[in-house]
């Protein structure tokens, strides 16, 4: 990896690094959810100071050229990120539609509660 390289990849990951921090700061981004992303951008950076890590591993997994490593690595992210989205997804789609019962139930009782007043009140007048 040639130094121009490591140089931009390190400065990319601070920037992205800065992204994120600034965006869990203005209560863009939960906590929880940037960790992901956190990860990511040390993982870049921690590649691009030591580019060896990913020669490394890809001699280990047996992998014939690195960037197949890091195209690889780069899916897997891609896919826990869309998984831990799907799960966040679904635990909302539950709660909108509780809220939505529990809302409609709250309305009908109100338009009963309303009706039998009315049907109180005519009944009182045709007494009278």
């Amino acid at each position: 990896m040639s130094a121009i390289l490591r140089i931009e990849l390190i400065i990319f990951s601070i920037i992205f690094l800065i992204v994120v921090f600034r965006a869990i700061n203005k209560k863009k981004l939960w906590l929880q959810h940037s960790l992901v992303w956190i990860f990511i951008s040390f993982s870049l950076i921690l590649i691009s100071v030591f580019p060896q890590i990913v020669l490394w591993l890809s001699d280990v997994v047996k992998i014939e050229t690195p960037s197949n490593l890091v195209y690889l690595f780069g899916i897997i992210a891609l896919l826990i990120v869309s998984f831990l989205h799907s799960i966040v997804i679904s635990s909302q789609a539950n709660k909108i539609k509780k809220l939505v019962q529990m809302l409609s139930i709250e309305n009908y009782s109100k338009e009963r509660e309303k009706i039998s007043q009315e049907i109180d009140y005519n009944e009182e007048i045709y007494k009278n």
